[in-house]
């Protein structure tokens, strides 16, 4: 179908007729991870007509730019502190697993200090 708003009616006539069901071109592998659910969910109607047009602009369908848009919005949230951390001994500890890739080695006062 053209590049053009069309209602959903207006596609399903068009691709009614099967010489609009012919492949334009070699398939896409899918995810090696399958997506686990759908999930219905509703937009004001200037919203999603914002949203399509970006998601036009940046050549993606719509569920893949909501997809990219989610799934960067987490990472966004994630905390950001080290993911590891053990002591030494009774006063000095080590953090690892820090956004940097590097380790730090502390003092148990440092930490009550803060």
């Amino acid at each position: 179908m053209p590049d053009k708003e069309v209602s959903d009616a207006e596609a399903y006539a068009h691709y009614a007729d099967p010489d609009n069901r012919v492949p334009a071109g070699e398939g896409r592998r899918r995810r090696t991870k399958p997506m686990s659910s759908h999930v219905p969910i509703r937009f004001a109607p200037d919203v999603i007509a914002e949203v399509k047009d970006v998601a036009r602009e940046d050549r993606k369908t719509v569920s893949s730019w909501i997809r990219d848009t989610v799934e960067r919005e987490l990472e966004r949230r994630r905390p950001r502190y080290p993911t590891t951390g053990s002591y030494i001994d009774n006063d000095r500890f080590t953090l690892s697993g820090l956004e940097s890739g590097g380790t730090v080695t502390g003092t148990r006062r440092t930490l009550e200090d803060a």
